[in-house]
């Protein structure tokens, strides 16, 4: 589908409305990336290639798999700086990279930990056949006919599905798999009890160690038409959108990447997996994390002399400040983001929504009264106990769980992955004085 052609930065306010919604998808259009890496400790980044093996912009083979646990704020860039990386990693000296959106591929209300396995899978043959390279191994057929064998009406349900895709040739097995990868199928497929989602679930549930030495055997098999056709030294799996799944099934959340994590654990391929910034702090996890992953960081920067010319670009690349805002403007939203791209952003539309609507300028009132509204909404979901550990500014206890809380719901915010470097969020400083 062609982008719409917006013309940056914008001036006509459907437009800026349009650009500044959460939605509005960034990666889309590079031009609109804000490169935050000088104002970033340097080592941060390179630490993590030195967890990926990657050494002087090349993969080094070693027998050990990374799986990395990517963290930082709700908001704090962990997407944009994924795809980022993405693009980087996928390179014929460096991974094959398999970029997979768990939130966009599953509806997480009906996430269930054996579709981890099942989605890994899936988007490994999507982008597969986006590059060219062949899926036909013989470990998918198998698994396929395996399932299509126990029941089946899944041939049927999946033709019902769509009939163009699946055809009558279903029961060969690939066609079962390029079903799968095309564009919503799989959601559809396992966002309810179909026969498909009840059969792979149970199967995988029931026999899970196989199940993992198949999937290996299937990585082995890939890897050699990876290599062959020059795509990349390993395949990496990078996972994004769990937070939605932490938000919306957090049990499950704990069970599927960290307390019954062993299709992570004995994946013969390397993995980064992004997570909110609780989980390094959340007792129910920390604990489950080491000899599993190893951690990055995102860190939250800081508005200070150095970073706020960063931050007007996130916004300026998108909508004409001068047009829409009052000089002196800009400024006040940065402060009140806290160094939160999506906080600035949301504070912004915020602000241009209750602008005038024969101008729609904003001035210091309106960005007041914005900010004091996003703040109130913050403050709604906060206990009298969560008040009085910020305003005691007791809040260096990493394994509470009101801290985790805070933590979670941006009312405080962490700088530069330092526990010792925290500060609550300024929307809720006039609740606080």
């Amino acid at each position: 589908m062609a982008k719409y052609p917006y013309d940056f930065p914008v001036r006509e306010i459907r437009q800026a409305i349009s650009v500044l919604k959460p939605q509005f998808e960034v990666t889309d259009w590079p031009e609109l990336y804000v490169d935050f890496s000088r104002v970033r400790a340097k080592e941060t980044f390179n630490s993590l290639s030195v967890k990926l093996n990657v050494i002087d912009d090349v993969f080094e083979s070693t027998n050990d798999y990374s799986k990395i646990l990517y963290t930082g704020h709700t908001g704090c860039g962990k997407s944009t700086e994924l795809v980022m990386l993405h693009h980087y990693l996928n390179h014929k000296d460096r991974f094959f990279s398999v970029y997979v959106d768990v939130n966009e591929s599953l509806q997480m209300s009906s996430f269930e930990p054996e579709d981890l396995f099942i989605l890994l899978i899936t988007k490994l043959v999507e982008a597969l056949k986006e590059s060219g390279v062949s899926f036909s191994v013989s470990g998918l057929k198998k698994l396929a006919d395996d399932w299509i064998a126990q029941d089946p009406e899944i041939v049927d349900e999946v033709e019902k599905k769509d009939s163009k895709e699946a055809g009558a040739q279903l029961e060969a097995g690939f066609n079962f798999w390029n079903f799968l990868s095309l564009k919503g199928n799989l959601k559809t497929a396992f966002s309810y009890n179909s026969k498909t989602s009840t059969i792979i679930r149970k199967s995988i549930k029931q026999n899970q160690g196989d199940y993992i030495v198949t999937f290996n055997e299937i990585l082995y098999e890939i890897k050699n038409e990876i290599l062959t056709k020059d795509f990349g030294r390993e395949i990496i799996f990078i996972l994004d959108g769990i937070e939605k799944l932490r938000q919306e099934k957090y049990d499950t959340y704990v069970q599927t990447f960290f307390r019954d994590a062993r299709l992570i654990q004995n994946l013969n391929s390397n993995l980064i997996c992004c997570v909110p910034i609780d989980s390094i702090y959340d007792i129910h996890v920390c604990s489950l994390i080491d000899g599993l992953y190893q951690r990055f960081i995102l860190p939250l920067i800081d508005v200070n002399d150095n970073t706020r010319q960063l931050f007007n670009s996130i916004v300026s690349k998108r909508i004409d400040v001068n047009k829409f805002m009052e000089n002196g403007v800009m400024d006040y939203c940065i402060e009140q983001s806290g160094g939160n791209p999506r906080q600035l952003i949301k504070i912004v539309a915020e602000a241009l929504s209750y602008s005038q609507p024969n101008n729609f300028i904003v001035n210091m009132e309106i960005a007041r009264k914005a900010s004091q509204e996003l703040g109130l909404d913050l403050r709604r979901t906060l206990t009298s106990e969560h008040f009085r550990i910020l305003k005691e500014e007791n809040y260096y206890d990493d394994a509470d769980k009101i801290i985790i809380d805070l933590l979670f719901s941006l009312a405080l915010l962490e700088y530069n992955g330092n526990t010792r470097i925290r500060k609550p969020n300024p929307l809720l400083q006039p609740f606080l004085s």
